[in-house]
């Protein structure tokens, strides 16, 4: 089945391989291998093609030389997805059904995260990992900025939620039946897909200290760290910033590391260079590595700001 679907996706830009995550196999093709060495692979969160076109015709455009995007994407359609490959060669592209929270037990974006992970980590030479999103706006050269005074060791940084709790709404977008009614080995962090029928406690046990998804800065080291871990990793929650933090904790012991946001008064500042619609052009500060939404028109927070 793996190779039938290989077939379709495969082409001369790209390599395929795969990735154990616990008990589950991610089969995936890769952009080609890059020669130079990268001060930054980005990895973007993409469901939509105009959301790439976005991303490619805005700030994609003004990278450096040293900086390269893989747009992580479910091969669905099939001939769509891998005609655009072709085209472009920044797709990453997964055998995986695209599946958010289904029912507050599995989502299929922790298993992206660390596939990619694991990916850029065989198959890329880099110094930092960032992870964003297609309905994100970077500030390029904000962020290269920071990416000049980051630490290259063991940075997992970017803005941090701390003691946050599961969310167990059943309407809720981020609703988490999972993280903390598992069996947890917390020696190995192992966890078992047997749930208790309720919690032993009444109290609710709290996150470890994540980054939010928007943008997730990994150095190396970490990245590296994390993709050793997963042929025994298990992911205990279905929410991708959750499982990052955790794994870098539990696997690497490393934790957040902090910038702040912006002032709603920066934020409104940036907003207003900005036209209507999807295709929207921003202005920024330099000084400011400023996320916004596109598709929602508004601007979201700032990315690694001082």
């Amino acid at each position: 089945m793996a190779h039938s679907w290989l077939e379709q996706v495969d082409d001369d830009n790209s390599t395929a391989d795969n990735t154990t995550i616990g008990n589950t196999t991610i089969w995936y093709t890769v952009p080609k291998v890059v020669a130079t060495h990268l001060t930054a692979l980005i990895g973007v969160f993409s469901l939509r093609i105009a959301g790439r076109s976005f991303v490619r015709q805005s700030w994609g455009r003004s990278l450096p030389p040293d900086f390269r995007i893989w747009f992580l994407a479910s091969a669905s359609p099939v001939a769509d997805v891998a005609r655009e490959s072709a085209i472009h060669g920044d797709l990453m592209i997964f055998r995986l059904r695209e599946s958010y929270s289904a029912a507050g037990l599995y989502s299929s974006l922790p298993l992206k995260a660390l596939a990619f992970y694991d990916a850029a980590s065989r198959h890329a030479s880099f110094e930092f990992l960032l992870k964003t999103d297609d309905d994100v706006f970077l500030n390029v050269p904000g962020v290269s900025e920071v990416l000049r005074l980051a630490p290259q060791r063991d940075c997992y940084a970017g803005y941090p939620y701390r003691g946050i709790k599961p969310d167990r709404r059943p309407w809720s977008k981020y609703r988490d039946l999972a993280f903390g009614r598992q069996e947890n080995d917390t020696r190995t962090g192992l966890h078992r897909r047997a749930f208790r029928s309720r919690l032993e406690s009444a109290e609710e046990p709290s996150y470890p200290d994540y980054i939010d998804g928007i943008g997730e800065l990994l150095s190396r080291d970490v990245v590296r760290c994390i993709a050793r871990a997963l042929p025994t990793y298990t992911p205990p929650s279905p929410i991708a910033d959750v499982v990052t933090g955790h794994a870098a904790l539990v696997r690497c012991s490393v934790r957040p590391r902090g910038y702040s946001r912006a002032t709603r008064e920066e934020q409104q500042r940036f907003a207003n260079g900005r036209l209507p619609g999807a295709q929207t052009i921003f202005s920024w500060h330099a000084d400011r590595s400023i996320v916004v939404e596109p598709y929602r028109n508004r601007v979201r927070f700032s990315l690694l700001a001082h």
